[in-house]
């Protein structure tokens, strides 16, 4: 065998041993750390929901009836029409007259990108000391979302993070929009159960309005990662909760077509220059060994040694599906299982693509 060769197969091991590990890091956080959070069975503090909406009056008039439905003693729900130009405002206050639990607000004028503006009016404007974010667009899976919520909330300074999925439908677009949700909500709170979160969604988290005092806004540039930004700047102040029981889950439509995923994804991308340099390394290391790990097993298998190809392509295969099938079970993704080995080498080589598609975007837009 040829040293090049060689040396091939042992990069290619050396990014399945890292896989290992941080793949065996994910378990043990579902196993063990997830299992000792402390639960507040009693608390049954008022809580406000705050739902920012922009001309997306067809599914606010969808979905605000399932958050309005909550089996909760004490609660609002703000919802803030951020200057729609449809009928939002108009059905807004005609539910709210018989409504006592919805708190309508109007913005007149946008005077800040994205949603940032409305999110702060909303939350100003919030009766209760803790908040629960969602999206228009977005729909609570039970009666019990508030309620399920509430069980984390122990003193001040709280934030919980939640999972916001996408609705089931067919095709692999749908399958891929799915992998990649749950992939990201599995990084995320497996990070946040380590004790070092870096993000989480706007359509599914809540926090103490304490938290806010203590944050600093420095990017008033951006129109979206206003959630990962925000739990970048109080993460070293605030006791951060993982909310992964079925009750407390999100769901909102996937994207029908790859242009708009691959638009919405570029959006998003858009924040990563912001998060801490750790952050950054940590999520840069994670996507290049699985890419390496992949180039180097189609190397070792072009040049004939097949056997050891398939062996390391069949252990990486099982390491993704000890580590990840208990946080997809947990997360109400069975389905995606056994797909993950494949599909998470279709999302290794999708990624580069999300960034080539943040690159000169327009950074005002608000969705």
């Amino acid at each position: 065998m040829d040293s090049w060769e060689t040396y091939v197969i042992y990069i290619t091991v050396f990014c399945l041993i890292i896989n290992f590990i941080t793949g065996k890091l994910r378990l043990i956080s579902m196993v063990w750390l997830y299992s000792f959070q402390k639960k507040n069975n009693k608390s049954k503090s008022g809580i406000s929901v705050v739902i920012c909406s922009r001309n997306d009056f067809s599914n606010l008039k969808k979905n605000l009836p399932f958050f309005l439905n909550q089996d909760y003693p004490e609660f609002e729900v703000i919802v803030v029409d951020d200057a729609s130009e449809d009928e939002t405002w108009q059905y807004l206050q005609e539910v709210s007259g018989s409504n006592k639990n919805l708190k309508p607000i109007h913005v007149n004028a946008k005077n800040s990108p994205g949603k940032k503006q409305a999110l702060r009016t909303g939350i100003s404007n919030a009766t209760h000391s803790y908040v629960l974010l969602s999206d228009a667009d977005c729909c609570p899976q039970t009666r019990n979302w508030i309620s399920s919520h509430s069980q984390f909330i122990h003193s001040d300074h709280t934030m919980v993070l939640g999972y916001g999925k996408h609705e089931k439908t067919k095709g692999f677009l749908n399958l891929l929009q799915r992998f990649d949700t749950a992939t990201i909500a599995i990084q995320y709170m497996n990070s946040a159960l380590w004790k070092y979160p870096y993000m989480g969604v706007g359509r599914n988290m809540g926090y103490t309005k304490d938290l806010i005092i203590s944050a600093k806004d420095s990017t008033t540039a951006l129109a979206s990662g206003d959630d990962d930004l925000f739990v970048q700047a109080i993460k070293h102040k605030a006791h951060f909760k993982v909310n992964a029981e079925k009750e407390s889950f999100t769901t909102s439509p996937a994207k029908k077509t790859w242009k708009e995923w691959l638009n919405q994804k570029g959006r998003h991308t858009t924040t990563a220059p912001y998060y801490s340099f750790v952050t950054k390394l940590g999520l840069m290391q994670q996507w290049l060994t699985g890419l390496l790990l992949y180039l180097g097993i189609f190397i070792i298998f072009l040049t004939g040694n097949w056997v050891t190809a398939l062996t390391l392509f069949w252990l990486n295969a099982l390491c993704i599906l000890l580590f990840n099938s208990l946080w997809m079970s947990k997360l109400a993704e069975k389905d995606l299982i056994l797909l993950s080995p494949i599909l998470n080498i279709i999302y290794i080589f999708v990624q580069p693509a999300f960034v080539i598609k943040s690159l000169g975007r327009n950074k005002e837009k608000w969705s």
